[in-house]
């Protein structure tokens, strides 16, 4: 099962580091495109983890990974 999916079905501290060892980086090169800063692209990747850790989302209301992730990292420069 998809890293993202699996943590959003069964949110443990084992799923959750998979889907940050998955798409950490990816994550990161999406803020980084955005912002054109490194500093504010590490803050931005902090900021979406944390958020997917303490408000996992409806497994039912996500898509692709890589679309979700890029939404929320575009939600989050937006605020």
């Amino acid at each position: 099962m998809e890293p993202l999916l699996r943590y959003l079905a069964s949110p443990t501290p084992e799923s959750f580091g998979d889907l940050v060892r998955t798409y950490y980086r990816f994550v990161w090169d999406v803020a980084l495109r955005v912002t054109g800063d490194r500093e504010d692209a590490g803050d931005i990747c902090h900021d979406v983890f944390l958020k997917l850790f303490l408000e996992p989302p409806k497994p039912r209301g996500v898509g692709s990974a890589r679309g979700f992730l890029s939404w929320r990292v575009l939600s989050r420069v937006e605020h």
